[in-house]
């Protein structure tokens, strides 16, 4: 299956753009365990440049690390 899912208020949580808040360590397990059973993982963000690639190494250090990026609204 593929599961697409929203940076900001929904994987970082307690921020308002650009910035990066709390993980949201529930949702991020559910994630990781999803991955490891080899499910597709997108992130769904309007983030791009320099916010992006944050988002993502940010994402990487929870352990997401075979993710596909769309940007909303391009």
């Amino acid at each position: 299956m593929i599961f697409a899912v929203d940076f900001d208020k929904t994987l970082s949580l307690g921020t308002h753009y650009p910035y990066i808040g709390e993980p949201n360590t529930e949702l991020i397990s559910i994630l990781n365990q999803l991955q490891s059973l080899n499910h597709a993982i997108i992130l769904w963000t309007c983030r791009g440049g320099k916010e992006l690639n944050e988002a993502v190494e940010w994402l990487k250090t929870q352990g997401l690390c075979k993710l596909q990026c769309a940007l909303a609204g391009l």
